[in-house]
């Protein structure tokens, strides 16, 4: 299996110790899976015929960009372990070890790939992290008009000041 190594889909992994099935991405279909329950990334990879199904333990991941370097990519043979391009070695977790079954995330995927796009809108993602960070709240809303109008945003919930607001210029595309 091989992908871009600034692809970081262990970032979308469950950190709950509850939900160790998703605590690790999930090789299948040509594509590693990631999610925490909440949010949920495919990432399609370069495979081969002897890359197998199952999932891909963090640590072997984080390993292949350190020995990538200076490539682009980051090269994992995954059938019975997750083997580096140096031979390095990393034991991959089974149902048993999981404590269940990967869940059918493609079911998911269809369905919110089945509807109708209205509009569609570019932003930066590390801004609009840091307007959450600066109103102090881990959880925004995104007030849209169309994909050229400034975003409005505001705190949700467990905020320190739900009266605060930001605004986020979109990118433009075309």
């Amino acid at each position: 299996m091989k992908t871009n190594k600034n692809c970081k889909i262990e970032a979308v992994v469950s950190r709950d110790a509850t939900r160790l099935v998703l605590s690790a991405p999930y090789f299948r279909g040509g594509a590693l899976w990631a999610t925490d329950g909440r949010a949920m990334v495919r990432l399609p990879v370069e495979s081969d015929e002897t890359d197998t199904e199952g999932w891909v333990p963090v640590e072997a991941l984080k390993a292949a960009r350190k020995v990538a370097g200076k490539l682009d990519s980051v090269g994992i043979h995954v059938n019975g372990s997750a083997t580096l391009l140096n031979g390095q070695s990393f034991p991959r977790p089974n149902a048993e070890t999981m404590k269940g079954n990967w869940p059918a995330c493609e079911r998911l995927w269809e369905l919110s790939h089945a509807h109708e796009i209205k509009f569609t809108i570019a932003l930066n993602a590390e801004l609009l992290a840091r307007i959450a960070e600066a109103l102090g709240s881990a959880e925004v809303k995104l007030e849209l008009t169309d994909a050229e109008t400034v975003i409005r945003v505001s705190p949700v919930a467990k905020a320190p000041n739900l009266d605060a607001r930001a605004v986020l210029m979109p990118i433009r595309t075309a």
